[in-house]
């Protein structure tokens, strides 16, 4: 068993209230146009994509009209979206062993759940109450498989991403969970009353912010 587990940053996590609505404010933010994503049977939503840095993409995600409900809470707390939409809402981490990385204390009542896209396959660690953690804060951990990831598949558009800065009342606590197992500097903490999430990206519409 591996007992020192890799990280690497790997997605944002943009919510909408349509796909369509998520897709026109990263895309008119960020004068670029996203990829095609797919579909999430398990959970009830789909997505688009696009390549901000080597192994790093951001995704919009929304309900899917189309889909069944769910037969288990959607994943990022979306069955109880009530705060602004469209928004940066939360980041994810790649691991190579997700249940040794659920030690980390914010991750301690998450569960392995595998998922699909497609022919896409992998495992995500998610909230037994099904909200996001730390309001979105702190990381969602998923495990994809050896050599397989999105942004193979992603153009490269002209975006760079240049930090993810979190604000959180306990963003010591995340810093302290994840700072030296993920080595990125992009990834800034800082202690605040509120909570929230801004993106710097440089773009072809010049350096902008995701928020």
């Amino acid at each position: 068993m591996q007992h020192h587990p890799k990280h690497q940053l790997d997605h944002l996590v943009v919510i909408g209230e349509t796909l369509a609505q998520g897709v026109d404010y990263a895309e008119s933010l960020l004068g670029v146009r996203m990829q095609a994503g797919g579909e999430h049977p398990l959970m009830g939503t789909h997505n688009q994509l696009l390549k901000i840095a080597d192994h790093v993409f951001l995704e919009v995600i929304a309900i899917n009209p189309a889909a069944k409900p769910p037969q288990r809470a959607r994943w990022y707390g979306m069955d109880d979206l009530s705060a602004r939409l469209p928004r940066l809402a939360t980041w994810a981490v790649n691991t190579t062993n997700l249940t040794a990385s659920f030690e980390a204390s914010p991750l301690r009542d998450c569960e392995a759940v595998p998922v699909s896209r497609g022919e896409l396959q992998w495992e995500i660690g998610l909230p037994r109450n099904g909200k996001m953690l730390m309001e979105g804060a702190c990381p969602t951990l998923l495990q994809w498989p050896v050599d397989i990831h999105p942004t193979q598949t992603l153009d490269d558009v002209g975006c760079q991403l240049l930090q993810l800065h979190i604000w959180h009342p306990d963003a010591q606590l995340i810093r302290e969970s994840f700072e030296e197992k993920l080595n990125d500097s992009r990834v800034v903490y800082t202690p605040s009353d509120t909570v929230s999430l801004t993106a710097v990206i440089d773009t072809p519409n010049g350096v902008v912010e995701l928020n």
